[in-house]
């Protein structure tokens, strides 16, 4: 894959997110009325985006889309809920809340903040990350990327690590 359909896919990616997020993350809201659970899944449909990257005819099918992985990925975790809450016989409302510092990094992410991150790492850690992100294994994205498969594990443990800070900066700020 070129870099010129990763650029512009990227692109397209934020626009949508500028024009639908907002729009995805009050629809989720209205399902969870749980700001946290709505937020995780508004991003995990971005992320489903980013690693599946699909094609739509316009900007609406990109939106009903977004809706329908958001409430597919409501459903699940309704039912996981259900579950943990009958095998542990635990009344979920009477479990304390969860400081700030309890919540993983992961689900206190802004959505768009992942992909800004991502976008902002240099080509030669964006790239191996991208494709590990897409499901291809080691030796195909040192094919592709014409490096040998350790260079591509060390590349994408060095993107992770720059995420993480990335993203502890954010939130810290």
């Amino acid at each position: 894959m070129t870099d010129r359909r990763k650029t512009g896919y990227g692109t397209r990616l934020d626009e949508m997110a500028r024009l639908h997020g907002p729009s995805v993350i009050r629809w989720a809201l209205s399902r969870t009325k749980h700001e946290g659970d709505a937020l995780d899944f508004v991003q995990d449909a971005f992320e489903r985006a980013v690693r599946k990257r699909p094609r739509f005819r316009d900007q609406e099918a990109f939106q009903r889309w977004m809706m329908k992985v958001v409430k597919n990925r409501h459903i699940d975790g309704c039912r996981s809920a259900r579950v943990r809450a009958v095998a542990t016989n635990v009344e979920l409302e009477k479990l304390p809340a969860a400081t700030q510092d309890e919540i993983p990094m992961w689900r206190r992410v802004e959505p768009g903040a992942l992909y800004d991150c991502i976008r902002r790492l240099s080509p030669t850690l964006r790239e191996p990350l991208l494709l590990v992100l897409d499901g291809h294994p080691g030796s195909e994205i040192a094919r592709r990327l014409r490096i040998s498969r350790v260079t591509v594990g060390t590349r994408t443990f060095r993107a992770r690590n720059r995420l993480r800070t990335m993203l502890q900066s954010s939130l810290s700020a």
